[in-house]
């Protein structure tokens, strides 16, 4: 978290976080993407273990996301979910027609102690159909009052 000073300064919120080779996906029982190696996690509102980033600094926040899986039959029906508060936030994407790439791009207003995460809508495990260097990035643009 950051101190009074850091915030007045203009320190910055963001967090970039993906899947690798080396960092497999870990998931809670509730399915939410725990991405595991964390790139940049500037004022440390994103949380590795839990797949959850929670608002310290009330404003205007940007997530996106991208979802690399394999394309095969079993996995043409997977479906992943920003949520906001537990709750669906705005959209979602989902793959019907064996496409590899899902992503999406949302901004949200957020207030202290608002939690973001992404989350697995499909009951199969998901580390079976996504693949390496898929990601997760969310960043203030703007602070509110």
């Amino acid at each position: 978290k950051f101190t009074e000073n850091d915030l007045r300064c203009g320190v910055f919120v963001f967090f970039s976080v993906a899947f690798t080779s080396t960092n497999p996906v870990k998931f809670k029982d509730t399915e939410i993407l725990a991405f595991t190696d964390v790139v940049t996690n500037m004022g440390n509102g994103y949380n590795a273990t839990t797949g959850q980033f929670t608002c310290f600094e009330k404003g205007v926040y940007m997530f996106t996301f991208n979802i690399l899986k394999e394309k095969d039959v079993q996995t043409s029906h997977c479906k992943y979910e920003l949520k906001k508060n537990n709750s669906s936030a705005c959209s979602t994407v989902k793959f019907d027609d064996g496409r590899s790439l899902g992503y999406g791009l949302f901004v949200l207003p957020l207030e202290v102690g608002d939690t973001v995460e992404l989350e697995n809508c499909f009951n199969q495990d998901p580390s079976k159909h996504i693949k390496p260097q898929s990601s997760f990035s969310g960043v203030l643009l703007s602070r509110l009052n």
